[in-house]
């Protein structure tokens, strides 16, 4: 089924690591060839022991000692095999640097193709083009169950729309990774409600407030090809240095520094799902190219630093 190595489906939970396990597996050799043949001598004379054991005991202890010993030894087999297979086939380590996209899944409220039920989400929750066109820019997307797995290996991480109060610890955990050299990417509706985006900004002085732009503003970046408006659920952004504002002044994302990271703050998650950036099979329209445009600015920002004005996919 080559379509799961697919640009669309590559970097979904499981396709990596599938991919690196053949090529892991392709250059493997086995460094224990005669173990097969000692595990069938092995069982071999297990059962010519119950069959010498059967004779002195009856058939009815040896049924039962049969079905005890496969109660207890089928389990403990199937798991020291999958447990060698592990230890015998490790995916490669990386030998070239890249930056990695981590989209958190905790706290975040957003709908990938990686589950059924993703697969069949409608499109104002699905973030399915967004996620995949990070890898334009030559970045690795990846989906981390937990915002602690998303800080432990990833130069980027990602929460959206998030819902939900953050655990002291994981706040900790976050402001630390910032201060490390780690960037942040946190993207929100100002209408949202039950919105916990306020505990993950406000240690960066950062903030997204309900109260969105005028309803004839329209954003101040592109090309000017199309015009780009806020989604009726925008909001605004207080704090930091203004990236992306409006014509007539509202700042929808603003960025803050702390140590040596980076902390993006966005308050129109809705312009990059698919309802509003289109279908990662489709051809994009003029309008959805701004927003596409737009996306590889702030990404290349948070990634390499690139000056937000100008910056657009390679």
């Amino acid at each position: 089924d080559s379509t799961v190595f697919s640009n669309f489906w590559m970097f979904m939970p499981g396709k990596p690591e599938l991919a690196l396990g053949y090529m892991e597996w392709l250059n493997h050799s086995d460094p224990l060839p005669h173990v097969r043949t000692l595990l069938l001598a092995f069982a071999a004379a297990v059962l010519v022991g119950a069959a010498l054991y059967g004779r002195q005991v009856g058939r009815t202890a040896l049924s039962l000692a049969l079905a005890a010993g496969i109660l207890v030894g089928v389990p403990i087999a199937i798991h020291a095999w999958g447990a060698a297979g592990h230890s015998a086939y490790p995916l490669p380590e990386p030998i070239e640097e890249h930056v990695s996209i981590a989209f958190e899944r905790e706290y975040s409220v957003y709908d990938l193709s990686d589950t059924f039920e993703g697969f069949l989400a409608g499109w104002d929750t699905t973030l399915q083009t967004f996620y995949v066109w990070t890898q334009r820019l030559g970045y690795f997307p990846a989906v981390k169950e937990s915002l602690a797995d998303a800080l432990d290996d990833c130069d980027v991480v990602v929460i959206v729309n998030p819902a939900g109060p953050p655990s002291e610890e994981d706040v900790a955990s976050l402001a630390r990774f910032v201060n490390d050299g780690g960037r942040l990417l946190v993207m929100d509706r100002g209408s949202s409600t039950g919105s916990s985006a306020e505990a993950f900004l406000e240690g960066f002085g950062l903030r997204i407030d309900a109260m969105g732009p005028d309803e004839e503003a329209t954003y101040d970046f592109g090309s000017g090809k199309a015009v780009l408006m806020p989604t009726e659920d925008a909001g605004t952004v207080s704090g930091g240095t203004p990236l992306v504002s409006t014509d007539t002044g509202e700042i929808i994302g603003a960025c803050a520094r702390s140590g040596s990271g980076v902390v993006i703050a966005f308050a129109d998650s809705g312009l990059f799902f698919n309802e509003s950036l289109g279908d990662v099979s489709a051809v994009p329209d003029a309008r959805q190219r701004e927003i596409g445009d737009l996306e590889f600015a702030l990404m290349r920002f948070l990634a390499e630093d690139v000056p937000l004005q100008g910056a657009a996919a390679r």
